[in-house]
Order: structure tokens, then sequence, then C-alpha cells
């Protein structure tokens, strides 16, 4: 079974999206901070029994800001010593342990794995908003950039995921990522037009031998006339009087120097030589952005610090005792503080 809907979270909004045979269509939206928050996903529920009247359950996109998009070298041996190296790169790159990270991976160029990871406490914070407002959530996932990832990340079955599902009912993933109809369209439309540019190069160089032909006749002709002594151009046939003495003119002054002569300026006060030295090699400068990438954590750019937008959705809850920690774990915002230091 594959579910027919799905609420997709961003940073400002949620909406909900509608499996058709064409594709996913959006049905409803609202964002985070609507003062009538709780009608407008009530309105989106109660469009969803109308399009599926016995029931429907939804898989939850999770934000891409909440997701850790990277790539892992891996010895290239079984899936299970694959696992442990993955699972040891993640917990160096991140302040979390590995039962507290979800991940999906797919094999990447060389000995290297594309990897996708989520907190697990992020997914249990859908989960319960998703949970709270009656969209029966049975199964978490991504919509990456292709560059991230190659098709859908899939970070498996929610908690209460068989309290939706009927006996014996398994859920099945997608292979691809959501894509919506109009996205769809416009990726069809850019499909077409490249296909028409490929036509276009391919005729343009089907009439090519016609114009080297032609080329080549003209090139045969010049020597044939070099061979009787023939004058090759018009211009060879003028007598020396008739072209311009150049040589006698007398040259004028030059009122502004040439752009060749002008000197360079350099803006901003220092000289381009100078700028040019203090400048770092365009390699360091490429290696240092892949080792920054690669200490991305999982929110990469909202921080730890910055709660998920259905966390930010939730009602406060009531004021209750703190809760004593067990030794050695850390809270979100504290994991937060420790991995800046």
């Amino acid at each position: 079974m594959k579910p027919d809907f799905a609420l997709n979270f961003t940073d400002t909004s949620i909406a909900l999206l509608h499996r058709t045979a064409k594709g996913w269509l959006k049905i409803g939206e609202t964002p985070f901070d609507a003062s009538d928050l709780e009608d407008a996903l009530d309105y989106m529920r109660k469009t969803a029994l109308g399009l599926s009247p016995g029931g429907f359950t939804t898989k939850l996109v999770i934000p891409a800001s909440q997701i850790l998009y990277t790539e892992v070298d891996i010895s290239g041996g079984d899936d299970a010593r694959t696992a442990q190296e993955i699972t040891n790169a993640l917990v160096s790159r991140t302040p979390y342990r590995p039962d507290e990270i979800v991940w999906d991976w797919l094999r990447g160029e060389g000995r290297t794995a594309r990897v996708a990871a989520v907190a697990r406490e992020t997914l249990a914070e859908a989960e319960a908003f998703a949970t709270t407002h009656k969209f029966s959530p049975v199964a978490f996932v991504a919509i990456p950039d292709e560059s991230e990832f190659d098709g859908e990340p899939w970070f498996g079955e929610t908690a209460d995921a068989r309290n939706f599902l009927a006996d014996g009912e398994e859920i099945e993933r997608d292979s691809a990522a959501i894509l919506l109809i109009d996205e769809a369209r416009a990726a069809r439309r850019r499909a077409k037009a490249a296909r028409q540019a490929e036509i276009e190069a391919a005729s343009q160089s089907e009439s090519h031998p016609e114009a080297e032909a032609e080329s080549t006749g003209a090139a045969a002709a010049e020597q044939d006339w070099s061979a009787t002594g023939a004058p090759a151009t018009a211009e060879a046939e003028l007598p020396l009087a008739a072209q311009p003495a150049a040589e006698s003119l007398p040259e004028e002054p030059k009122a502004f120097p040439s752009v060749e002569e002008a000197p360079e300026v350099a803006f901003g006060g220092a000289p381009a030589a100078a700028a040019d030295a203090a400048a770092p090699p365009a390699a360091a400068v490429s290696t240092a952005a892949r080792e920054a990438q690669a200490e991305l954590p999982l929110h990469s750019d909202k921080g730890f610090d910055e709660p998920a937008p259905f966390v930010r959705a939730a009602a406060p809850a009531p004021a209750s005792p703190p809760v004593a920690q067990a030794p050695g774990r850390a809270s979100r915002s504290q994991k937060s503080r420790r991995l800046a230091v």
C-alpha cells in the first residue's frame, strides 16, 4: 500500500498533497503563523475525507532544513559493513548517538555513499503534530534536490502506523520523490525544448557538408587562378598608384592613451597584483568548502537551537516541574551549544 496523501512541511507552511494518476496535486496549504491554523488544518482534513470517504493515510515530508545530506566514504564491503561506516561518520559529524539518528542512503560515485539523515526526535515531533490533527501518518520521507539525493529518502514507518493500517498491510515506498503536477509539466516543457534544440542542432550539422563543398570549390578555383598566373583577388589587379600611400600621411598626436597603454586601476585601494597574491588558490578554497560542508549539522541552516516548524506551531504546553535528565544525555538546545563550541 502507498499512501495517497502527504503532509508537506516547510519552514513556513504546511500543505496537503494528493496522489493522482498524473502526479501529486496540492489541495490545501496554510502558513504556520496563520491565526486560524486549527480551522485551516481541519478544512484540509475534511477535503481529504471528501476525496477518500473510507479513510486515508499520509506520509510526512520532513523539511529540508531538518535533514543532513552528505557523502560518506565507504570501503565497498557488504551492507552491514557499509551501515556501520555510515553510522560512524554521522556520529562524528553530529552531536547525536547512533540510536538518535535515522538515515537512508544510496551508492554514489566510486566508493562513496550519498546519505540523508534526520534526528529521530524530529520525526517524533512531526508524527505528534500530524496525529493531533488526525492526518493518520504512516511514514516519513523528504523531497531532496536532485544534486543531493536520487529518489525519495525513506525514514521508515511512524511509531503508530499499525493503528492506521489493515491487518497484514505493508507500506510500499516510492522510488521517485514527490513531484507536483505543475512542476512535472514544467519539467516536460524543458525536456521538449531540449529535444527541439537537439533536432535543430542535428539539422544544422547535416547542412554543413554543403557549406564545406562550397568552400572546397572556392579553394580549388583560387589554386587554378594561381596556376595560370592570373590574379587571385581583385585587389591584386589595382595598380600601385591607386593604393593609398599611408606612409606619407603625418602622424597625428594621440589625445588619450590607448587601451593597451592605460594603467590598470585597482578598486578598493589595493594594487591588482597584491590582490592576486593575497587570494588563496582556487583548489584551496574548494577543499575548504567541501570540508565545511561535511560538518553541517542535521539542521543545516537553522541549527539545533531552532525547533522544527511543526514544534513552533504547536500550542504551548502547561508548565510542569523540570524532569531530571539521565547523566550524559543532553537536550536539543544543549547539543546546539556543544556543537558550536
